[in-house]
């Protein structure tokens, strides 16, 4: 089965011309949406990128801070932590822990 020669758009009929030009404007529709999708993937992946970021910061903040906790109580049980100084360790150690819900808070809004 031969194909017949594409007309040249000189000796297009003016049906023929109607059609190439909504074919233009498909392709140039076509287009412009795919630079926006792959904008808005790009866009969307950074976000998720910094949303794991602080996801993991928070996370080892809270492992750290379990650590300390485990030491203090173990520190305190062998008799070598005071009272005092358990408490400045927790208000710090609670401080930490805030900041790194805030930062959690924070990276959830945006």
């Amino acid at each position: 089965m031969e194909q017949s020669p594409i007309p040249s758009p000189t000796r297009l009929t003016p049906m023929e011309r109607e059609l190439l030009g909504y074919v233009e404007q498909l392709v140039s529709v076509l287009s412009r949406s795919e630079q926006v999708l792959s904008a808005l993937e790009t866009q969307s992946s950074a976000r998720h990128e910094a949303q794991l970021n602080t996801l993991s910061a928070c996370v080892s903040a809270l492992l750290e801070q379990q650590l300390i906790f485990a030491n203090c109580l173990n520190d305190l049980v062998s008799g070598s932590l005071t009272l005092a100084t358990l408490t400045a360790r927790s208000d710090a150690s609670l401080k930490q822990l805030k900041a790194a819900e805030q930062r959690l808070k924070s990276a959830n809004a945006s």
